[in-house]
């Protein structure tokens, strides 16, 4: 039975590190952090408000993590993907720092 483990040390001596590699992965989990972040801003503006979008968010955010550390294989995922998903959802629209005059939370 072969392990995760033993997947992911075929795939790295398969593909050696080249700076395309890590520029595509660096793209891949960028892009995919930033797509995560405008999806969730147009979808809920004020932020998760009920439990159900709660767990959407929190479950969105491990799917991009993992699609991050796969694709750049390194501690830098990390701090990219969070980084890009923050300036994107915060990007579109409304957000909680700037809630119109008039709004019950504002």
């Amino acid at each position: 039975m072969t392990t995760l483990k033993q997947i992911s040390h075929q795939r790295r001596v398969a593909q050696p590190a080249t700076k395309q590699n890590r520029l595509r992965g660096t793209a891949v989990a960028a892009s995919s952090a930033a797509v995560a972040g405008l999806l969730t801003a147009l979808a809920l503006p004020y932020g998760p408000i009920t439990t159900a979008q709660v767990w959407i968010v929190l479950v969105s955010s491990l799917i991009i993590g993992l699609i991050a550390g796969l694709a750049l294989r390194t501690s830098w995922a990390m701090l990219l993907a969070p980084l890009a998903y923050v300036l994107f959802s915060s990007w579109p629209g409304q957000t909680v720092w700037c809630l119109p005059r008039g709004h019950p939370s504002g």
